[in-house]
């Protein structure tokens, strides 16, 4: 099983649903969310718990490349939406 880098495509990720403000997904120590892609019902924002890494708009956002929020840190939802967001945590 490869990492993104090396293969172009996530081989391990996983799937997070939402409707409301709040949480996504925890923070990991020594772990970072790399986010592949999201989906959603309308303009949102994903936070690291404290900046802004991400607006996304209405629909798929076709990312060209995963989105890296930190070591340590989680994800956290800004707005009202139906969000589903396809990451992995991995090693730093």
């Amino acid at each position: 099983m490869g990492f993104f880098r090396e293969t172009g495509r996530p081989s391990a990720s996983k799937v997070v649903n939402a409707t409301a403000a709040g949480a996504l997904i925890a923070g990991v120590a020594g772990k970072s969310v790399v986010v592949y892609d999201v989906l959603t019902s309308a303009a949102i924002s994903l936070t690291d718990g404290s900046n802004t890494v991400m607006h996304v708009q209405a629909g798929n956002c076709n990312l060209n490349s995963p989105v890296n929020f930190g070591k340590g840190n989680g994800v956290t939802l800004v707005g009202t939406a139906n969000v589903t967001m396809t990451y992995d945590t991995v090693e730093g």
